[in-house]
């Protein structure tokens, strides 16, 4: 099997990230799926794992621990979801996308095991890519993976991993029409790769999140450590060159790190603290990671698309900011850096809260260039852009996200003034192509 023909056989079938399905128990039983790794001989119990699941900055995270694994010397797989340009960024050794020979027999292996058996049980692109990530580090030999849930954890396709550590990201309302309509509902999804055995690493939660959360680690009897009793930062600075600060041990008073992270916006500083904690937990179960280790990590690792300044002249910055909470994140990194004149490229999917994400960037846009993105899910362009007479700006409606770009970069150049990409995944690898700029 050769890389087209992988591509070919994880596109037959159905993926949920594109199309929007009716929702029912049996899309999430991962019953079929176990029965799949079971004929890949079970490569996910092979494999020594983190577990991360959690609403916001949880790709972050995934991304810095990983790195930090790096650093220390240990061969580490990653895996996270989406990806931007190719479906081979999902799948990382030592933080480099696999190769499309490498992705190719990762495929191939999966394929094989639909020999004789109905194809139709095991539907999902997730589910396909997710088992061919465990295959992949199982052929690489990898020391650890650190697995990235895809939505919610209870059942998501990798909370079939028996982690030795299992992290949490802060939860928000989210995928509600999957999740639950309540902060306490989505919660308890994310509750779900809470296992006996493991130790959990939290951070900080609304009350109703943390309640349930707790809830679960004392049924399941396991040691749950807040990572504001880990990591203590301090000193945050927004610089043009990322997030400047100083990152400690609780405990470790002799331990101060400087870091300034590649790109820009408070969630990098949570995510540093989250991974820097889950590093100190991690040395307990023998893995030899050094205070430079993490400085490292956390100032060198490139998480693309999230608030990144991608060019200077114009300054153009990309951003995989979804709903509204993430979009305010942005709005926050603009301005901590004094820039309240922004050309903004926007597109978005129609189960995200488009309508407060736009009315929020058009609150400091010069320029409002409006585009759909190549999936079914995105708004149409003339949509995003009706009932905006508040706007004294300039509206473009755009054919294409390329199109969109290519005008918001010439006027961001004629009139001296940022650009800044945003709106989903899909508007954001898209508008990387344009630029060149996928890995």
């Amino acid at each position: 099997m050769d890389y087209k023909e992988a591509l070919e056989f994880i596109y037959g079938s159905t993926d949920y990230e594109r199309f929007l399905p009716p929702i029912t128990p049996a899309n999430y039983d991962l019953g079929r799926f176990r029965e799949l790794l079971g004929r890949l001989g079970n490569p996910q119990d092979e494999l020594p794992s983190i577990h991360i699941a959690g609403s916001k900055g949880k790709g972050s995270v995934a991304h810095y621990l990983a790195g930090i694994l790096v650093q220390a010397g240990y061969k580490t797989g990653l895996y996270t979801s989406p990806h931007l340009c190719s479906p081979r960024e999902r799948i990382r050794l030592d933080g480099l996308t696999l190769s499309p020979g490498q992705f190719a027999a990762a495929a191939a292996e999966v394929a094989a095991a639909f020999s004789g058996a109905n194809r139709d049980d095991y539907r999902t692109v997730f589910e396909i890519l997710t088992a061919m990530a465990f295959c992949a580090f199982r052929q690489l030999k990898v020391d650890i993976a650190v697995v990235e849930a895809g939505l919610g954890g209870r059942l998501d396709a990798t909370n079939v991993v028996k982690p030795i550590l299992g992290i949490i990201t802060p939860i928000v309302l989210e995928h509600t029409d999957i999740l639950g309509s309540t902060l306490a509902e989505i919660a308890a999804e994310k509750a779900g790769i809470i296992k006996p055995e493991i130790e959990v690493l939290l951070a900080r939660q609304s009350p109703p999140a943390a309640t349930i959360l707790h809830h679960h680690a004392e049924q399941a009897g396991v040691s749950v450590y807040l990572t504001g009793d880990l990591v203590r930062t301090w000193g945050w600075e927004s610089l043009i060159e990322g997030e400047r600060f100083s990152l400690g041990f609780k405990g470790q008073p002799g331990v101060k790190m400087e870091i300034v992270t590649r790109g820009w916006g408070r969630p990098k500083v949570d995510a540093s603290r989250l991974a820097a904690a889950a590093s100190l937990l991690l040395q307990k179960h023998g893995f030899a990671i050094k205070d430079y280790h993490v400085a490292l990590a956390l100032s060198n690792t490139r998480i693309p698309a999230r608030i990144e300044p991608v060019m200077e002249r114009p300054l153009v910055i990309v951003d995989v900011a979804h709903h509204p909470i993430a979009v305010e994140e942005l709005c926050r990194a603009l301005s901590a850096r004094g820039m309240d004149r922004i050309i903004w490229v926007f597109g978005a999917n129609r189960d995200k809260g488009w309508h407060k994400m736009r009315n929020r960037l058009a609150l400091r846009a010069e320029e409002m260039h409006f585009c759909a993105a190549k999936t079914p899910r995105a708004v149409e362009a003339q949509e995003l852009a009706d009932d905006m007479h508040y706007f004294s700006g300039i509206i473009t409606v755009h054919a294409s996200v390329a199109e969109a770009v290519c005008a918001a970069i010439a006027d961001g150049k004629a009139k001296g003034l940022p650009v800044a990409i945003t709106g989903s995944f899909y508007v954001a690898g898209e508008a990387l192509q344009e630029l060149g700029l996928c890995e």
